[in-house]
């Protein structure tokens, strides 16, 4: 055991870095994106943030800071400790510690302008219990006198950062907020507030947040995943563990590609390799990690159990990703760069719909009316570019790979593949014929089929595709972006692939699967499509004659509407014909605002998700869901 300092920034992501003497480790903030927040008025607010954690009981609170977005305009000010947050006639009463402190002028790195932080150093430390303690600030914001207005930082006086730890921001305001509240779920932020410990901290210990539940086939080697937290002083490279399923004790060993770095505040999922089982049926996992690095590991919290299904067989999951985008957003760009990496890198594991609005494009590849997008069983929210995985989780189209690989780990509860091939010599319609193998027997079952024909190698001289990244810097250096970022306003010339052709029951198929299921039986489902009807919205061909299609079968779960599975068939050529033309937008931007999802009007954007709201040069206003990496 050895003492060391501790800082910590109470707003989700951390890194580590050595200060000064080798006894001293501090915990800074790492890049988060910040924005300001207040309501605008003069008035008192109170911020707070909860530290209750086992591995602080009994460590001293040495000093404490907070970061302001005001730095001047404060007409009092104090750092506080409190047991409990509670108020008397409208005042936030801090029941253990109190400091009046001054508001002082600091600038950030990263970010323009000046800044408030206010410090206090604890004379006497305080030592937590394991009752845990909230650590907070008061600022009260002072009124304007005659004539005057309160400042731009007198109205949003807070500096806040990015997150939605529900310990991470408290919040009781005397005009706004008149009780205490756990603000940060509610706007998806964390105050800035930075605690320094001083106490024994060991070297190696390992805590188990969490085990998902996992299915498996029997007798397969297979991997739990499992939320660990480093509460220790030193990296972890490898970990010893043991574990009992269906009374049959087995020791396991992982040596880590990527060390898990001291974290006193979030955890890391981690595969851990099991042995396979050699009965079908639901099983307890209890998990011990016994020692890390080597050494014997003294966290309390070192053990974890959950359900482990072994299945007959385990079936292929394959995500479904559907893009909506068009020709005339200018920020769809990123949708087209995300869906072309992940064709080429996934391949037949990718299986990717984008879908074309009439808002963005007159004709084209416009094929489903925008009041019959699937989307729209998540939100009514159409701020394009936009997209979702497997009906389930709602993101913008640059997400996708964020999100792909955690998606494609849930369990699918049956196979599907699907054939696409001419029902007639003359070619002139498509047979699609789906095999759905499930791995578990069903009396009641509520599932169903959805079919699409999805084109590939599309292409058309006077497709142009608005560009709001001509000219932009900051973008990666990939040969699909530079197409974007050294292109003029308008791209001619794109490929297009994925494209959906024709989908007439995105909800699926009734009576396409049956109610009783046996697994391992082979389900075939057979559906026609006559190329006649392969048509843009308009009633127009727009398929050329050296595009390619493609089938795309989607097995639903008819009670939550999810994809739960999907699968694509090999190609065909169309030998099609396309004169379609399309209407230009020249308008480019002359001004710029970004905003969170919370509406915090972000001071300077890094990397993450946000509302732009441009004024564009023929006067418009567009607003669009935007990524910066």
């Amino acid at each position: 055991m050895l003492k060391r300092l501790f800082t910590i920034l109470a707003i989700g992501s951390l890194a580590l870095s050595a200060v000064g003497a080798e006894t001293s480790v501090v915990y800074t903030y790492a890049g988060n994106m910040v924005a300001s927040w207040g309501s605008g008025k003069a008035e008192t607010y109170d911020v707070a943030i909860r530290i209750k954690d086992p591995s602080f009981t009994g460590k001293k609170i040495t000093s404490i800071s907070a970061v302001l977005n005001a730095n001047e305009g404060i007409d009092a000010s104090s750092i506080w400790i409190s047991k409990e947050l509670k108020t008397s006639k409208n005042k936030n009463i801090p029941d253990t510690y109190v400091d009046t402190v001054p508001v002082e002028t600091i600038s950030i790195e990263g970010l323009e302008g000046d800044f408030g932080q206010m410090t206090s150093n604890l004379e006497t430390p305080y030592v937590l219990t394991d009752d845990g303690i909230y650590v907070g600030y008061t600022i009260s914001v002072a009124a304007p006198q005659d004539g005057e207005k309160l400042t731009d930082k007198q109205k949003a006086p807070l500096l806040l950062s990015v997150g939605d730890n529900p310990e991470s921001f408290y919040l009781h305001a005397t005009r706004s907020v008149v009780k205490w509240m756990a603000y940060s779920e509610k706007i998806g932020a964390s105050a800035m507030i930075y605690v320094t410990f001083e106490g024994e901290f060991p070297e190696y210990s390992v805590g188990i947040n969490k085990i998902e539940e996992t299915y498996a086939a029997i007798d397969k080697d297979f991997y739990v995943e499992a939320q660990l937290q480093n509460t220790g002083f030193k990296d972890v490279t490898s970990l010893d563990y043991i574990y009992t399923i269906n009374g049959e004790k087995i020791d396991g060993h992982i040596d880590l590609t990527t060390p898990l770095v001291p974290n006193f505040t979030s955890s890391t999922t981690v595969s851990l390799p099991l042995k396979g089982c050699h009965e079908l049926g639901i099983f307890d996992l209890d998990l011990t990690v016994t020692k890390v690095n080597g050494q014997d590991n003294i966290n309390m919290y070192n053990n974890a159990k959950a359900p482990i299904n072994i299945k007959a067989f385990l079936p292929t999951t394959r995500p479904l990703v559907e893009e909506y985008t068009g020709l005339r957003c200018g920020y769809c760009p990123r949708g087209y760069v995300a869906m072309e990496e992940m064709k080429e890198a996934l391949g037949d594991m990718f299986v990717g719909m984008a879908f074309h609005s009439s808002t963005f494009e007159s004709g084209c590849m416009v094929t489903v009316p925008d009041s019959n997008f699937p989307i729209l069983s998540l939100t009514s929210d159409l701020g394009f570019p936009i997209g979702d995985i497997d009906r389930r989780i709602i993101m913008d189209p640059s997400e996708f790979p964020d999100y792909w690989d955690s998606c494609q780990k849930r369990f699918a509860p049956a196979d599907v593949n699907v054939e696409l091939k001419w029902a007639d010599e003359s070619e002139t319609e498509f047979e699609l014929e789906s095999t759905v193998v499930f791995c578990d027997d069903y009396d009641t079952a509520n599932y169903r089929l959805a079919f699409a024909l999805v084109a590939d190698n599309l292409h058309n001289e006077s497709w142009g595709q608005s560009n709001s990244y001509s000219g932009k810097t900051q973008l990666p250096d990939t040969e699909l972006w530079n197409i974007f970022a050294k292109g003029d306003h308008i791209v001619y010339g794109l490929v297009f692939n994925d494209v959906v052709a024709y989908f007439k029951e995105p909800d699926g198929i009734k009576g396409s699967i049956p109610l009783t299921i046996n697994k391992g039986e082979e389900l075939k489902y057979t559906y026609r499509i006559n190329k006649t009807d392969v048509k843009n919205i308009q009633n127009q061909d727009f398929i050329n004659d050296d595009a390619t299609v493609h089938a795309v079968a989607i097995l639903i779960d008819g009670d939550t509407g999810h994809a739960v599975n999907c699968n694509k068939s090999q190609d065909l050529l169309f030998r099609g014909k396309s004169d379609v033309k399309c209407i230009e937008d020249t308008a480019v931007e002359v001004s710029t605002e970004y905003y969170n999802f919370s509406g915090l009007r972000v001071i300077s954007p890094t990397a993450g998700i946000y509302i732009k709201v441009c004024k564009m040069s023929d006067g418009t206003i567009r607003t669009n869901k935007v990524v910066i990496k």
